[in-house]
């Protein structure tokens, strides 16, 4: 499984001076030494933030203007859109999520399997629905796990992190 630094991480802040400013308090506190590690995008014209939709009427800032929501997009290495999660201005990115989200869609690229909440690197795995019983062998040799049911149905199967 490809690790999550391969993906590039870009921000896009339409108060780039305020947004600048934030991101040297975010590497201060957060003990970041050397660049940023993240790629930042000015907007100071907000039309990327216009045209994705992400100004919220609801959270002004200090001189009564919208500000925009924060938003995540993951791209796949094809171009299309593989995530996406919309915070309201009001509400912080949980990093760790977005990380694990992105982990998983590394993995999924490659093995036929979907990964549960709160899954982690290195926990098992679901095999998804769609694979016969027939092909669980040769697709999962290290074994594939029935999980018990209340309706008795066997469709929730799960292996180890391949």
């Amino acid at each position: 499984m490809a690790s999550w630094s391969a993906a590039w991480l870009h921000g896009c802040m339409a108060a780039w001076l305020h947004g600048w400013l934030a991101c040297l308090d975010v590497k201060m506190t957060a003990g970041i030494e050397g660049d940023f590690p993240i790629r930042m995008v000015a907007d100071q014209d907000r039309q990327i933030a216009k045209a994705l939709g992400l100004i919220d009427q609801d959270q002004p800032n200090h001189v009564s203007v919208p500000i925009t929501c924060r938003a995540v997009f993951v791209i796949g290495p094809d171009k299309r859109l593989r995530m996406s999660m919309v915070y309201p201005s009001s509400c912080g990115h949980n990093f760790e999520e977005i990380l694990r989200s992105i982990d998983s869609l590394f993995m999924v690229e490659s093995w036929v399997v979907g990964t549960p909440a709160d899954w982690k690197p290195g926990d098992d795995v679901m095999v998804v629905p769609s694979i016969p019983k027939k092909e669980e062998s040769t697709r999962f040799p290290k074994g594939v796990t029935r999980v018990a049911l209340p309706s008795g149905k066997d469709y929730m199967r799960l292996t180890p992190h391949p």
